[in-house]
């Protein structure tokens, strides 16, 4: 049976964990939605991660206070989103090597 394809509008992060995950592990239809949602997540944190780059995590407020800034307030929840996630199809953050692409029959998956 084929490997389920990377869903369309995908981004690169995203993709890297879907491939990580349909290629290491043997998926239930009803898990492919749960990592739909994760690769999501990932996109996500990859555009937050971007945004927080160049900021400060602790900005001033409207009153002149200090306080969290929203971008890296965000990105720690679509953190804890993804970790959640990847908990439900039974993975943790360890369990899915995304940083090389996998070769399968001479293939990249």
């Amino acid at each position: 049976m084929a490997a389920p394809r990377v869903p369309a509008g995908t981004g690169e992060a995203g993709s890297q964990l879907w491939r990580a995950v349909v290629g290491t592990f043997a998926l239930e239809k009803s898990d492919l939605e749960l990592l739909r949602q994760a690769v999501s997540v990932a996109d996500h944190c990859a555009r937050l991660e971007s945004l927080v780059k160049n900021t400060p995590p602790v900005i001033k407020g409207r009153l002149n206070q200090m306080m969290p800034n929203p971008a890296w307030v965000e990105l720690r929840a679509e953190r804890r989103l993804l970790l959640a996630l990847l908990g439900g199809l039974g993975l943790t953050a360890n369990s899915v090597e995304v940083a090389e692409p996998k070769k399968k029959g001479g293939r990249y998956l």
